[in-house]
């Protein structure tokens, strides 16, 4: 499981789902947050798709300031929450058209 939060210091990181981009992420953005504050994994990889420079930030870290900073503790939850909601609507999303295409190959063809 990963254990730190990563920072874009530079560069452009694609958001990969099964090789699928979801999302460019670009200079200023982070990623990990899901891991690192909650515990869990996704089946997400990052990959960088340009020059990068990256921080990371350990677990432990990250948790030092947050017990430090409860404004900046709340920022970092709304921004987990952000992205578990985009990731699953973009899931929902797939999943809706993988059914949408299964359901149009597998009917009849209009034309004999």
């Amino acid at each position: 499981m990963p254990d730190s939060l990563f920072f874009i210091m530079e560069g452009d990181v694609e958001m990969l789902d099964e090789g699928a981009v979801l999302r460019l992420l670009k200079t200023g953005d982070t990623f990990g947050e899901e891991a690192v504050l909650c515990n869990i994994t996704t089946p997400l990889e990052y990959k960088s798709s340009s020059f990068c420079r990256v921080l990371l930030m350990p677990r432990a870290e990250l948790q030092h300031v947050l017990e430090k900073s409860p404004a900046e503790n709340r920022v970092m939850q709304n921004n987990v929450l952000t992205h578990l909601q985009s990731w699953i609507q973009e899931e929902t999303d797939r999943f809706a058209r993988a059914e949408v295409r299964r359901g149009f190959e597998s009917s009849p063809s209009a034309v004999p």
